[in-house]
């Protein structure tokens, strides 16, 4: 069962100050596919979390991944990428 989708949801927490990435079926995938919590965007300038979310938003999306495969491909074999 796949989660990526043309279609994704934004959240922003207003308790939690968080950014939420949700699947729209919410039966499937209760739960957000992907959290940004306040601790992780609140050290960065303007340019940095969009970039972090952004990325974040643009891995979902099947045609996005497609585009940009032999990038995520790159990335995934580096050293940087192996940490993660």
């Amino acid at each position: 069962m796949s989660f990526f989708s043309n279609s994704l949801l934004i959240d922003y927490d207003e308790s939690t100050k968080n950014f939420l990435i949700s699947h729209p079926d919410k039966e499937r995938f209760p739960q957000p596919l992907v959290t940004v919590r306040a601790e992780t965007y609140s050290a960065m300038t303007l340019d940095q979390a969009s970039e972090f979310i952004g990325s974040r938003i643009l891995l979902l999306i099947p045609a996005m991944r497609q585009h940009f495969k032999a990038e995520i491909e790159r990335l995934a074999s580096s050293e940087r990428g192996k940490k993660s």
